[in-house]
């Protein structure tokens, strides 16, 4: 075909001339992929919950000895009782470091210079879990010791769709090979085309990183004149900011600080969520969060990292919502996986040590309650041999003889929590 009559067919169907051009150009991305030979880490990025703890984890100038993860259950106590102990405010969103809990294992075991971190995350489920360490906790970096907080909330939450729904799971799989997770992520047929349209179709699924990529380079040309004009009204964070911080898609330093001294409040208008998320047993997300959580514990293990499952405390009115067995099932899952995987179970709710005063909603502890929560789980692993060994860097057992006898002793509250900081929902 000459080139005059190529032209004139161009013109007489452009639309399907376009699509032609538009197919191989994508066909030619998808081959060539050049966002995939930038280095992950350089890319920008939307700064979500789980970036910033990303960030922190990796900006350690080595790995911490023993980090905590969990939904939000772990992660509000952790921080509250941090920003009470050191009678400071407390950058949430920044500050992942949980002194407390390193006073307390160096108290119960005798070991010093422990370092802990406390990667809990808004609305985390198994599967989250399982990416933070395909994604994190490799190499020289790894932690000894995860402890992983659950309630049954984690496998079974009505108001949960999928693995790949996640907004932890969108920003840790870039670190991830994720080659056969398809089913896991997305396990209902009907919902995979919009994932299949992100894979074959490059500007769809790359859009975020080239949109950021094209962001930051605005921000840096812009940047002399940028910087000579006044701040905004709409940079500045509010309290309504600071309200839904939790729920926010992408968050900075400061919109989430927890103070040391302040009241405790109890949040009943929260009572309704608790309702909706147990309303029914979610039975089809328990079995596939289960089968992540076994796949979780069976890379952590096969790292050579100890795990301790924790079955977190809960209230009566949690209990209450609960139907059929969903509780002492889900008990029942921590200890057969616990004892599959050779790792540790504390149950902490059976200690009997949690009041109603400790949680400030239906779910959520605050500082008192996560001062009883880390005393108990220091004391349950000086308790392990295994697990001081291994934290003291010491391969036999002798070490371990500084461990305390009983795991369920109740803790020492020093310093004391003199007021509750509440959590922000």
């Amino acid at each position: 075909m000459s080139l005059d009559k190529k032209q004139n067919w161009f013109k007489t169907v452009p639309i399907l001339g376009a699509l032609i051009i538009l197919v191989g150009a994508n066909i030619a991305l998808l081959l060539g992929d050049p966002i995939k030979k930038i280095d992950v880490d350089s890319l920008p990025t939307i700064r979500t919950w789980s970036y910033w703890a990303a960030q922190d984890y990796r900006e350690k100038p080595k790995a911490p000895d023993v980090v905590y993860v969990g939904s939000s259950v772990m992660m509000h106590p952790t921080w509250w009782q941090e920003a009470a102990y050191r009678g400071k405010d407390l950058d949430l969103v920044a500050d992942h470091t949980s002194h407390y809990a390193e006073d307390q294992l160096k108290k119960y075991t005798g070991i010093g210079d422990l370092s802990c971190f406390n990667f809990g995350l808004p609305g985390a489920v198994p599967s989250d879990g399982y990416m933070i360490t395909k994604a994190l906790f490799k190499g020289d970096r790894k932690p000894k010791v995860v402890v992983i907080g659950m309630v049954p909330r984690d496998m079974v939450d009505n108001d949960f769709g999928h693995a790949a729904s996640s907004r932890h799971y969108r920003y840790l799989c870039r670190f991830v090979d994720q080659t056969g997770l398809e089913p896991l992520a997305v396990p209902n047929v009907w919902e995979r085309p919009q994932y299949w349209v992100n894979d074959y179709i490059y500007f769809k699924g790359k859009s975020q990183p080239i949109q950021q990529v094209m962001r930051h380079g605005v921000e840096q040309f812009l940047a002399p004149v940028l910087k000579n004009l006044p701040g905004s009204p709409l940079d500045r964070v509010t309290d309504e900011d600071r309200k839904f911080a939790m729920h926010r898609a992408e968050l900075e330093k400061g919109v989430w600080v927890a103070h040391p001294t302040t009241p405790y409040h109890y949040a009943d208008v929260a009572d309704a969520d608790c309702m909706m998320r147990y309303a029914t047993p979610n039975n089809e997300l328990f079995e596939n969060q289960k089968t992540w959580l076994e796949m979780n514990l069976k890379a952590l293990r096969s790292e050579g990292i100890d795990v301790v499952l924790v079955n977190m405390p809960v209230t009566s009115l949690a209990l209450r919502c609960m139907r059929d067995n969903v509780y002492d099932r889900h008990v029942d899952t921590l200890k057969s996986l616990a004892n599959k995987y050779d790792c540790g179970y504390f149950d902490a709710q059976a200690t009997a040590k949690f009041e109603p005063q400790d949680f400030t909603d239906w779910a959520h502890m605050d500082a008192s309650g996560g001062e009883k929560l880390h005393a108990l789980i220091a004391e349950y692993i000086a308790s392990q041999k295994r697990f001081v060994a291994h934290l003291s860097g010491d391969s036999s057992e002798s070490v371990a003889n500084k461990a305390q006898p009983s795991a369920q002793a109740a803790p020492q509250n020093k310093p004391s929590v003199a007021t509750k900081a509440p959590s922000q929902l």
